[in-house]
């Protein structure tokens, strides 16, 4: 299926998709940087990791699934803009409440931890609604990808912090890479009358002269008259006087569209699709394998081991992100992806107990790792930052995306409890269960996945889940009126970035 080149995209519109996605960044620098933090925090505050200490970690993890479940109401309140300044205050709020903390003061550390995770729910929301209402159809994966690339950079900042701390104090060693969390933020506020408005939100808010200009400035090179401006205009409205009475920010209508995701087949079925997308079991458990070789074959070190990790997920996120989703489709997408992880714990599983013993077995079963990470990284990571978006229609996107939100953070806790069998049984075993556990995924994927490639955000809901056939549906070309969708250029000369010029 044709996609727009990644040449072709409004450098505008990646300019802030940057600036959306960089709180992104904020929660895997949060993360892997974190364990400096937590043990330097502990030393000064003579803990040896027990009491409440040991809610460090999940406190974030509960403010964000906590922050979740609002995050659809506040975006869907004032707009998408809106949001992203909400979230980015709370999360300035939390750091500094964690940042002026006292090391004798560890229930002030933990509240601001929460309120950090609270105003990253938020804003992330906020920012993948606003870039996939923001994205062109047939450009929609790769810019809605490059969220996934946006946290293996905050990821790789964060491990690079903890080494830089090495030399410095205790007491510098959690508080400056805390403080350094304010940075993405404090740009997103900065910068945030420089980001447009969802076109989508604005139709539905009646500003109907403002979302065309979004729209002609971003699809179109500027061009109002645009065919593809008008069509896109008109399944907008068509959709927005049709879904109306889920719109209302009054609180009967809010509860009005949280009732209508659980109200017919159509919805039920795509709340079963976010949990097939969620709930995948992913690559993670190598991890705990791969670990536990390297310490018994007594290779050089698990930071360099984290490391290449880290470059081979940016490099191939990046990759998928910018040439393959929007080109195999998102269900080819999750197929190969799934089975190629099959593949890697089959593999990983049956080497495990030779690796222990031999370093040369051990390096082997790093290279298999690194396949199956380069596998997820390109293909599986892009798809799970696109997909739920993608099937909800506009009235009930941002409280889905709350759902959605809620059902990746109990995933997280439900692996994070199973895996506690695997550490027990470190003989490979667990990985040949969770390889069987991938390959009922693919099956999964294969008959119950529709396609959204391609198709405008109103057409997926008017003509793929309204169908008798919804994945049939999804496999025929997406249609432009009666015409297949054009790449989203101005008739006549089709030189330089869409959108380049202002309206």
């Amino acid at each position: 299926m044709a996609k727009i080149p990644i040449s072709n995209v409004s450098p505008r519109l990646l300019a802030i998709t940057a600036l959306l996605y960089i709180n992104t960044a904020f929660l895997n620098y949060s993360t892997t940087s974190g364990a400096t933090v937590i043990l330097s925090f502990s030393k000064l505050a003579h803990k040896q990791g027990h009491g409440d200490l040991l809610l460090f970690s999940p406190m974030f993890r509960i403010g964000s699934i906590v922050g979740g479940l609002i995050s659809g109401f506040v975006v869907d309140w004032r707009g998408r803009r809106v949001g992203l300044a909400i979230g980015s205050l709370l999360i300035i709020a939390g750091t500094i409440i964690q940042g002026s903390t006292s090391p004798e003061s560890s229930s002030q550390f933990l509240a601001g931890r929460l309120i950090s995770g609270f105003g990253f729910a938020i804003t992330s929301s906020a920012a993948t609604i606003l870039v996939g209402e923001l994205s062109p159809p047939k450009a929609r994966g790769s810019i809605m990808g490059l969220g996934t690339s946006a946290a293996y950079v905050g990821a790789f900042l964060g491990l690079l912090t903890t080494d830089g701390m090495a030399p410095y104090s205790a007491e510098l060693k959690w508080r400056l890479p805390i403080l350094f969390q304010l940075l993405p933020s404090c740009i997103v506020l900065f910068t945030l009358k420089l980001i447009p408005e969802s076109p989508r939100f604005l139709v539905s808010r009646g500003q109907i002269d403002a979302a065309i200009e979004i729209l002609a400035n971003y699809h179109a090179r500027g061009n109002k008259d645009s065919e593809i401006v008008r069509f896109q205009m008109k399944e907008m409205r068509e959709e927005s006087e049709r879904d109306q009475a889920y719109t209302s920010t009054t609180f009967v209508g809010s509860m009005r569209a949280v009732g209508a995701i659980f109200s017919s087949k159509a919805t039920l079925y795509r709340l079963f699709l976010c949990w097939v997308i969620s709930w995948a079991p992913g690559i993670t458990y190598l991890d705990y394998y791969v670990s536990d070789i390297i310490i018994e074959s007594e290779l050089r070190t698990l930071i360099g081991y984290g490391i290449g990790l880290l470059v081979i997920a940016l490099v191939c996120s990046l990759g998928g992100s910018l040439f393959l989703i929007d080109t195999i489709g998102r269900r080819r997408t999750g197929l190969y992806s799934t089975i190629i992880i099959v593949l890697s714990y089959a593999a990983v599983g049956g080497a495990t107990a030779v690796a222990k013993t031999s370093s040369a077995a051990a390096i082997a079963t790093l290279v298999l790792v690194y396949v199956g990470y380069a596998a997820y990284s390109a293909l599986w990571s892009p798809l799970e930052n696109v997909y739920a978006l993608e099937i909800w229609p506009f009235a009930l996107r941002a409280k889905a995306m709350s759902a959605n939100y809620v059902l990746s953070g109990l995933s997280g806790y439900f692996y994070s409890y199973i895996s506690s069998y695997g550490f027990g049984n470190l003989d490979g075993t667990f990985l040949f269960v969770i390889g069987a556990l991938c390959a009922v995924w693919a099956a999964l994927i294969w008959f119950f996945v529709v396609e959204t490639n391609g198709h405008t955000l109103e057409a997926i809901d008017k003509k793929i889940f309204n169908s008798d056939h919804p994945i049939k549906e999804s496999l025929k070309p997406p249609k432009f009126g009666d015409e297949a969708i054009p790449d989203f250029v101005v008739e006549g000369d089709l030189k330089g970035p869409v959108g380049d010029e202002k309206a």
